[in-house]
């Protein structure tokens, strides 16, 4: 699981998971990417063949070797960046977002703020669960108001 985890933040630059995971996963993406420095400065077998045994996808090697050691090669270490995010809205578990150094710029990809569905002015079909008839209301709380009202009747 921590293989496949340490491929996709290679591959993708950013992944969001667990903050168990994250911390687990940090040290093998610090010695993978270490690795891809050492197997891109001269033909070093060895640590070739151990950057593709630590890893899940050939690709992810490829990567490694090719686009981020060049990019890590004056850093000594600590190629890799926590960031905290609010906490996964199902069970409440403290997520993080791990980041390669070198990788774009990007804004966190979970909002503390969610866009409130009062504010919108486009039309949304509501649907009752079990029923197979739509209705389209102009803001989703007019659907609520008037089966609300409907109740009160």
């Amino acid at each position: 699981m921590l293989k496949n985890l340490a491929t996709s933040l290679i591959l993708f630059e950013r992944v969001e998971t667990t903050e168990a995971k994250a911390k687990a996963v940090r040290g093998q993406v610090e010695k993978i990417l270490g690795l891809a420095k050492r197997a891109a400065v001269g033909d070093n077998l060895p640590a070739t063949r151990t950057l593709f045994a630590s890893v899940a996808d050939p690709l992810a090697a490829k990567k490694a070797v090719e686009y981020w050691a060049p990019k890590l090669a004056d850093r000594p270490s600590g190629y890799v960046r926590l960031t905290r995010l609010p906490a996964r809205l199902g069970d409440g578990a403290s997520v993080m977002q791990l980041e390669i150094i070198g990788a774009a710029p990007f804004a966190v990809t979970r909002s503390a703020e969610v866009a409130s569905p009062a504010t919108s002015d486009t039309n949304v079909t509501v649907r009752r669960r079990g029923s197979k008839e739509t209705k389209t209301a102009d803001k989703p709380h007019a659907a609520r108001a008037k089966k609300t009202e409907d109740q009160n009747a």
